[in-house]
């Protein structure tokens, strides 16, 4: 029920797109969709993921999941139109096609297929499902359980401790109903180019998406920096916007209010379609802070500042309290008010760490964009794939008309912060090379011989030189 409670209509929509190799017609995927997904079941005979072929009516008590007596494939896996030729034109189509709702009368998901794409002729999925279904951890999930061959799961890390989590959640009941009012209800509204008074919400969404970045250089940084890959990002995000701030005339912008997509399954945990294990929490992003570095240090403090504070548990708690007094309008509607108040989401999430195959085809690439939320103009996503990493950003038309100089931002930065540690060891790194170069020096030094020894060589050599003389004579 919580999950149909956040259901917020056509703009509360996963999106992904898959780039495949050559070769797979629409009935082939068809099939392999219908077999792996939608009619997959457990050793018990239970379904995997019985969403897939149920459909949302209202009732007397509510909104309610029935199964769909009409479910037909064609209806959910299509083709795209086949005029789309290059790059500029899929992201076109993708743009308008997210600002359009889903099908309604059918299970709120749809995949459409592109054959014969670009230079390399590939395949191209296009995905788009309802938050109602699964969020994008759960879809990361499918991919990899269900929809590749190989049916491995690479298990995500918690980004809140356990310990935490629970210590927390004590700490929460005391300190709870105070948190909440400070970073949520009393908060004023953010106010930037993004975000505020000035801003109106068409509708109309244009999508893009950056070059993959070589995963390795991003963990050598991080391992340098000795972060995480989240406090990279959100630096670099905040390096992105605000460069894009001062080329459109704001030289030193405010800090910006975000909210940040945390999901709260760990390890090798059973994913279930059933319920979204996933709640968004309020961030500040140091746009007002200059210099790739201490942009950094600044997004480090926050989260460490972050994760050792109650807020986790109080958003988390807050959530399920208003889902149990509210109604369903009311609950929306007043989460809809304290969303409005924040310029931008923000999303990472950790993908397959090789690359899969699809019916012995290649998944080249796999992009993903997060939901915006309520009067947000601006959804940034993060995904990695394989050894490399992408950002994503979904925006309202009016206000981003040109997203891709944000996505492009992506790469200098990165390459700022790698160029700026270039000189910089990893920390242990320098040890371990000269425990390996004293190994290897002594597997070379040879031990010094003994008395005993020298006396027997010379021997050998007096009797070498004596039996090479008789032979001579």
């Amino acid at each position: 029920m919580l999950a149909l409670r956040q259901c917020q209509g056509k703009t509360d929509i996963y999106q992904a797109l898959l780039i495949v190799e050559a070769g797979l017609d629409i009935h082939r995927i068809q099939d392999l969709i219908n077999a792996r997904i939608v009619c997959a079941e457990d050793e018990e005979g239970i379904k995997l993921y019985p969403k897939l072929t149920k459909k949302i009516v209202q009732t007397c008590s509510g909104l309610a999941w029935v199964q769909d007596s009409n479910f037909l494939m064609k209806n959910h896996v299509f083709p795209m139109p086949s005029s789309l030729e290059n790059l500029e034109d899929l992201q076109e189509y993708i743009s308008n096609r997210s600002s359009r709702s889903l099908t309604s009368g059918h299970s709120p998901w749809e995949i459409q297929v592109l054959h014969g794409f670009g230079e390399h002729h590939d395949t191209i999925l296009y995905l788009r499902l309802s938050s109602c279904i699964m969020d994008g951890m759960s879809l990361m999930y499918v991919l990899q359980k269900s929809l590749s061959d190989t049916g491995y799961v690479t298990a995500p890390k918690l980004k809140f401790s356990r310990q935490n989590i629970f210590l927390n959640s004590l700490k929460s009941l005391f300190v709870g109903p105070l948190v909440f009012m400070q970073k949520y209800l009393f908060m004023k509204r953010d106010f930037n180019m993004f975000h505020g008074d000035h801003v109106h919400i068409s509708g109309k969404q244009v999508m893009t998406w950056s070059e993959p970045y070589d995963l390795e250089q991003a963990t050598r940084i991080k391992q340098i920096t000795r972060s995480t890959m989240n406090d990279i990002l959100l630096s670099v995000t905040a390096g992105c916007i605000r460069t894009y701030f001062n080329q459109n005339g704001v030289l030193n912008p405010y800090d910006i209010k975000s909210m940040i997509a945390v999901h709260y399954n760990s390890g090798c945990s059973y994913y279930t379609t059933e319920n979204n294990n996933y709640i968004h929490m309020s961030v500040p992003i140091p746009t007002n802070t200059e210099g790739a570095i201490p942009r950094l240090w600044k997004v480090k403090h926050i989260m460490d500042k972050l994760s050792s504070s109650a807020l986790f548990s109080v958003t988390r708690g807050a959530i399920w309290v208003t889902s149990c007094l509210f109604s369903v309008s009311i609950f929306q509607k007043f989460w809809n008010h304290i969303h409005g108040k924040f310029t931008c989401v923000i999303s990472n999430i950790p993908g397959p760490e090789g690359t899969l195959t699809f019916a012995s085809k290649q998944i080249k690439s796999v992009i993903y964009w997060v939901p915006q939320l309520h009067n947000m103009a601006v959804g940034i996503s993060f995904l990695s794939y394989g050894q490399s990493i992408r950002m994503a950003v979904v925006a309202e038309r009016s206000v981003l008309p040109n997203p891709e100089v944000l996505t492009r931002d992506f790469i200098v930065q990165m390459d700022k912060l790698s160029e700026l540690l270039a000189h910089r060891r990893i920390p242990g790194e320098y040890l371990t090379k000269k425990i390996e170069s004293l190994q290897q020096l002594d597997d070379e030094i040879q031990a010094e011989p003994t008395v005993h020894q020298v006396h027997s060589n010379i021997m050998k050599t007096l009797w070498c030189e004596i039996y090479k003389c008789k032979h001579v004579i």
